[in-house]
């Protein structure tokens, strides 16, 4: 096509057939086809035969048209950006030779400018350097470095990007492969003086200042080596400047922030390798102290590690704490406290700094259900006090609480797992330890023993709540005495308010394993009359669950009942538990349930009729799907008692007027119970629904029969459509509202 460079031209550019720049060829095919570009791109033939290393045929058709040295292309690169690309060495310095020697042409042409070629940028803002690094040509690079290293300010110049040559290398030439990382593909050679320098030295020294300028996104060299887990050259970075660590993007965060080591795409001595040079990175003074730093959102670099899921450098910056944290088992009165100053700052670090969303390190750790287990066994370990020798741990086990063995801060060090004196004895049973005098004797810091968490993230009262021991009776009431006289006023939080990995309080421990008589007993303590918490039955976990909702979740009828009426006062324990929930039994957890709602669903009819004599109120509630607690025995697999049902449906009939409209009441989908009881197959539910309503009043039944849900189905519809309905209740259905049948005279 006419305007666009020739085949023949195109194809003797790519190949360097230098044929067609023969005097003759030019003479008979006219100069100003020479000048002809391609379509698109707009390359000239030299722009061509740079991109393929013809070095030869570039210096004669630069030689015959000197004005295509520096005439663009329509990305805006002259041949010296298409060399620094994908070019040779030999042919950048046939480039670079000419552009010396030769002034910027003072042509109109809009083709060729008068900039110095080493400041030349393409429409991306980048320099022919620029362009070499991006391309990871380090061979181009180092051959533009000999006229970039007399002007070392060309290397603070920026793209459009915000970018210096610093920061492509730092992307795109560190590599992530040992030994290619840092240009390290002549450490073979023996003789140091006869390696050649990298590249990465010529560019920090040339101009220092590099290091610390910042892109359009706020990332310095160092953060954008970090970011792609270049880790040799952050090292390399931080070793001569180590300054450069304290440089933060636009939203706080430094190069620990963005440090990411990729593991999953590297070879197995690969690995070893990056996590061996993080280590070291982690160990340059000064670095220990960016693991506290927050950025604008809150989060620490170890925040984001884990929320990046990058668990191999969060595993890394855990033991790193682990290591900061006090190893001693018989520490001197200095190194104790020195190590406990240390220990404070892990945990703080861990457990207490959270974010702006209120999420610490402990929090992310425990909730995500993707964390490796050796990510918990770092964590638990870092956050862990000193650890409890063998004695101390023999004589806990064995019930020896003797003054030789428990003193000074040994009492608050803790086991292998986690476990301190309260928790040990507690699972041991050893009731004289809780007694009055031992307390008295052994003077223990119950202040920092009921806080302390083992590697569940129990506390002792949590470990007390699920126990049915007279240690746990003793405790509990021991705990709740010292909190209402030492602590009752002040800030901290109360231990019946911890939770633990399971975001579980004490009391939701109870209710889990149906632990109803300390539950009863915490209850009464919490919110008797001279009770310290009276709203601790609204506590949720993090499912949004209050006591009430586990007791309807895992509730053991049987274990409630006969542990409780051996005592002889079921009715009283159960009174406790519901006559202190006012405002739990109307809460929601994460499913839209309230508890008698849950109760349901679980087929807890002891739990829905303590609910409902104490709080009528409550049966009116409903789920998302507009069902109410008998739409959802309707639908519960889990329930099966009937002769139950009947004594909750006649308690209601007596408690609230207007209970038939209520029963008949449909959810959503137009479904009734009956419709609900039907579809889910419990027929004796249905049979009993359609029995309860004909004893009191005929025409109540048929009308529940009658009715249809939105997709038009009524109960005898459902009948039909189903072939295993038991003959007894299809009896039932046809006594209380006899099919129609067609009259023999109409037939006729």
């Amino acid at each position: 096509m006419e305007g666009y460079l020739q085949s023949s031209m195109f194809r003797a550019a790519v190949k360097g057939d230098t044929t067609m720049l023969q005097n003759s060829v030019i003479e008979e095919q006219g100069e100003k086809k020479y000048l002809l570009r391609t379509p698109d791109l707009g390359n000239c033939i030299v722009h061509i035969a740079a991109r393929h290393r013809n070095m030869i045929f570039v210096e004669e058709a630069i030689g015959r048209f000197p004005d295509l040295l520096r005439q663009k292309n329509k990305n805006g690169n002259t041949p010296l950006h298409e060399a620094a690309e994908l070019g040779s060495t030999g042919t950048i310095n046939v480039l670079l030779t000419h552009l010396r020697s030769t002034q910027p042409s003072s042509s109109t042409s809009t083709t060729v400018t008068g900039v110095p070629h080493l400041w030349e940028v393409n429409n991306e803002g980048d320099s022919p350097l620029h362009v070499a690094l991006r391309s990871s040509n380090l061979d181009a690079a180092q051959e533009l470095f000999t006229d970039v290293e007399a002007h070392p300010q060309i290397l603070v110049v920026k793209n459009n990007s915000g970018e210096t040559p610093l920061h492509l290398y730092a992307r795109f030439c560190a590599g992530v492969v040992f030994p290619q990382n840092l240009e390290h593909d002549n450490i073979h050679i023996v003789n140091v003086s006869d390696r050649k320098p990298k590249l990465i030295d010529r560019l920090i020294k040339a101009n220092p200042s590099a290091i610390f300028e910042h892109d359009t996104e706020g990332l310095n060299p160092l953060m954008t080596a970090a970011q792609y887990g270049h880790v040799l050259l952050v090292h390399r970075f931080l070793s001569d400047h180590t300054q450069s660590m304290e440089c933060r993007d636009q939203k706080g965060r430094n190069f620990l922030h963005y440090l990411r080591l990729r593991l999953a795409d590297l070879k197995s001595r690969d690995k070893d390798h990056t996590v061996w040079i993080c280590k070291k990175i982690l160990e340059i003074p000064g670095v220990n102290s960016l693991t506290f730093s927050r950025d604008e959102d809150g989060n620490t670099p170890l925040h984001l590690a884990i929320m990046d899921r990058d668990f191999d450098l969060a595993q890394l910056i855990l033991q790193l704490c682990v290591e900061f944290a006090p190893k001693r088992r018989y520490p001197d009165e200095l190194s104790l406290a020195a190590s406990n100053d240390k220990l404070s700052e892990t945990k703080e670090l861990i457990v207490r700094v959270k974010n702006n969303k209120g999420k610490t390190v402990f929090d992310l750790i425990t909730a995500g259900p993707d964390i490796p287990e050796n990510i918990k066994n770092v964590m638990n370990e870092a956050i862990m006090g000193t650890r409890m020798n063998e004695e101390m741990y023999k004589a806990a086990t064995d019930g020896d609480f003797s003054p030789q063995y428990f003193y000074g801060d040994g009492v608050i060090s803790q086991a292998g797992d986690g476990s301190n004196i309260i928790h040990i004895a507690l699972q041991h049973d050893h009731a004289a330890f809780f007694l009055e005098e031992a307390f008295e004797e052994l003077k223990f810091p119950l202040h920092t023993l009921i806080y302390q968490k083992d590697s569940n993230g129990d506390t002792p009262m949590h470990i007390a709540a699920r126990l049915q021991s007279h240690s746990a009776f003793l405790f509990l009431k021991r705990s709740f005495f010292y909190w209402r006289v030492n602590c009752r006023g002040t800030l901290r939080i109360p231990p019946w308010k911890v939770k633990n990995m399971r975001g579980h309080t004490p009391l939701h421990e109870a209710a889990c394993t149906s632990n109803y008589i300390i539950l009863s007993v915490m209850v009464r303590i919490l919110c008797g009359p001279d009770g310290v918490d009276s709203i601790s039955m609204s506590d949720i976990n993090d499912d949004g669950e209050t006591v009430l909702h586990l007791i309807a979740r895992y509730g053991k009828k049987l274990d409630f009942a006969g542990r409780c009426l051996n005592e002889g006062c079921m009715s009283t324990y159960e009174y406790d538990f519901v006559r202190e929930s006012s405002t739990a039994v109307y809460m929601r957890d994460i499913d839209g349930l309230t508890p008698i709602l849950r109760a349901a669903h679980s087929g807890q009819i002891w739990l829905i009729r303590s609910i409902s004599k104490q709080y009528p109120q409550s049966i009116y509630t409903r789920d998302y799907k507009g069902r109410t607690v008998l739409h959802i025995l309707s639908t519960s697999a889990m329930y099966n008692d009937v002769n139950e049902l009947e004594g909750i449906s006649y308690l209601w009939k007596e408690q609230l007027s207007g209970m038939t409209k209520f029963l008949l009441s449909p959810d959503h989908d137009g479904n009734t119970l009956l419709h609900l009881a039907l579809m889910h197959r419990n027929f004796e539910v249905a049979q009993y629904f359609i029995t309860s309503f004909s004893k009191d009043e005929n025409s109540i039944s048929k009308e529940l029969i009658a009715i249809r849900n939105k997709a038009g189905m009524s109960i005898r519809c459902l009948i039909t459509r189903t072939s295993d309905i038991p003959q007894n209740l299809m009896k039932l259905i046809d006594q209380v509202s006899p099919a129609k049948v067609m009259d023999d005279k109409v037939q006729g």
